[in-house]
């Protein structure tokens, strides 16, 4: 019996090419690849369901291609890190962690963080996408302020959140900021339009 995967995930946004309506959050994405300077820290700030969770794993897709083409802006799709993306977009990879913050938002939850980032990748990067991120405590935020100021080598923090003041300035400033804008009306339209006509097709296998 097939298992019903449903249409929010099956037609995911895979590339960057993929996020509809968010061309200048795209381009400035593909400019961070094509120059090779990688931030350590990104925040993606939006509203809810805007994508930034979907975006922070493309970046995170991308950052880990171990023959990634700098030039077009594309992941090879067959190196060791490129096979761990599961259909539904994540990661299935020991060096990209997602983390809720509305879960683990103690001290404690970013110290444990703190003694992963330690820990040298099997990949290009350590990479730690952090959703919800302004639900940290004051004193979580401040601890992960230091990592931030010194991440160890080949580690990068992907924050994700609806409400980028509730983070302590201090945080802000040391992060490259990518905003999400809500998806025009008009791309909406264009995108139902093409999930009508590949209805059947599956994740991870369109290029």
């Amino acid at each position: 019996m097939a298992v019903y995967i449903p249409y929010a995930t099956r037609f995911r946004p895979w590339f960057l090419e993929d996020l509809y309506g968010q061309d200048t959050t795209v381009m400035q994405v593909k400019g961070i690849f094509k120059s090779d300077r990688i931030s350590r820290a990104l925040l993606l700030s939006g509203p809810l369901g805007s994508g930034k969770t979907t975006l922070a794993r493309i970046i995170s897709f991308y950052a880990n291609c171990m023959n990634f083409d700098s030039v077009n802006v594309k992941p090879c799709g067959t190196c060791k890190s490129c096979v761990k993306r599961r259909t539904d977009g994540k990661m299935d990879h020991p060096d990209v962690m997602e983390i809720n913050a509305s879960d683990n938002r103690k001290i404690d939850d970013i110290r444990g963080v703190i003694g992963m980032a330690n820990f040298a990748p099997s990949a290009r990067y350590r990479i730690f996408i952090m959703d919800e991120v302004h639900k940290l405590t004051e004193p979580a935020q401040n601890a992960f302020l230091k990592i931030l100021e010194e991440p160890p080598d080949r580690t990068m923090f992907i924050l994700c959140t609806t409400e980028p003041e509730g983070l302590l300035d201090t945080i802000r400033s040391r992060c490259q900021k990518l905003t999400i804008k809500p998806v025009p009306t008009e791309a909406c339209v264009k995108l139902l339009q093409k999930v009508c006509l590949e209805k059947d097709r599956y994740p991870g296998r369109h290029t």
